[in-house]
């Protein structure tokens, strides 16, 4: 990321398509017998998927040094909470890392928002109702076209 004020300076932020996130989930298996489909107020074999985000400092050393990272991880309301927070089930999936770098003039939460703001953008067209949705194949093999929208940020 750059901003406009300060071309000079550039930050960085590693993450993958929250889209493809929720299809992983969604196709999982493990968890196909967990989703809840409800509730169908979308067109016709529409699918709500409430999009949770998570992050945090995360130290990345325990006795010595100083270093961290901001890990950003994605999961979804159609699993009960008591699977997503089981680290074991496999429920979350980390999308992200934010930026490390320390701003020089920039205040920490307009970075972070122009952060979130790039990771999160493909969830913006694939949660309108009356856009076409996305299309995800379930553990349990069925086709469903789901619409995700962003419905928490912990």
């Amino acid at each position: 990321l750059s901003f406009k004020d300060r071309p000079s300076e550039f930050f960085t932020i590693y993450h993958r398509n929250p889209i493809e996130a929720i299809k992983a989930l969604w196709g999982d298996p493990a968890l196909a017998k967990h989703l809840v489909y409800k509730p169908e107020v979308l067109p016709v074999g529409g699918t709500l998927a409430p999009v949770i985000i998570a992050s945090d400092k995360t130290r990345l050393t325990q006795f010595s040094g100083n270093k961290s990272a901001y890990p950003v991880y994605l999961t979804i309301g159609n699993l009960p909470k008591s699977l997503r927070r089981k680290p074991s089930a496999r429920a979350c999936v980390l999308i992200a890392y934010l930026s490390v770098d320390k701003p020089s003039d920039v205040r920490n939460y307009e970075l972070f928002h122009r952060s979130m703001a790039t990771i999160l953008e493909p969830l913006k067209a694939a949660g309108k109702p009356n856009g076409p949705g996305v299309e995800m194949v379930g553990g349990n093999g069925a086709v469903r076209r789901v619409y995700p929208i962003l419905s928490t940020y912990v």
